[in-house]
């Protein structure tokens, strides 16, 4: 798990990982940080509040471009299943994928996101540099 940034409230790893059981898990990890406490929550999707609209946060394999969840016009659709980084706005929804910081596709780079201030911002896992940014 990435380091969250420093006025983040919610850390979503939307990747695939390794749990104790060395069993290979297609579901997201949730860090809710509330007074200091992380309280981490695996769940196979969450539904993240964005002023007017949603972010459904998934691990990607189930629900996707090809197979939506419930979504509302300008909602968005996060997931990392395809490891290569996207911004794509759709007619209904936007799509979105921060990459890899393991094993990227596509000659992308190490590649994680954060929001901040109403804008994602795709950074370089490797210098911190950000490569592409979109303003909700």
């Amino acid at each position: 798990m990435l380091p969250l940034e420093t006025e983040s409230k919610i850390s979503v790893h939307t990747g695939a990982y390794i749990i104790r059981t060395r069993y290979s898990k297609r579901s997201i990890l949730v860090h809710y940080i509330y007074k200091r406490i992380d309280f981490p929550i695996l769940a196979d999707y969450a539904v993240i509040p964005l002023n007017n609209r949603i972010i459904y946060a998934t691990h990607g394999h189930i629900y996707n471009c090809g197979n939506l969840p419930p979504l509302c016009n300008g909602d968005i659709l996060l997931n990392g299943h395809t490891h290569i980084p996207k911004c794509v706005e759709n007619e209904s929804f936007i799509y979105m994928n921060p990459g890899s910081v393991s094993i990227p596709k596509e000659n992308s780079a190490h590649s994680y996101m954060t929001l901040e201030n109403g804008v994602f911002i795709w950074k370089n896992l490797e210098n911190g540099e950000a490569y592409n940014s979109f303003r909700i």
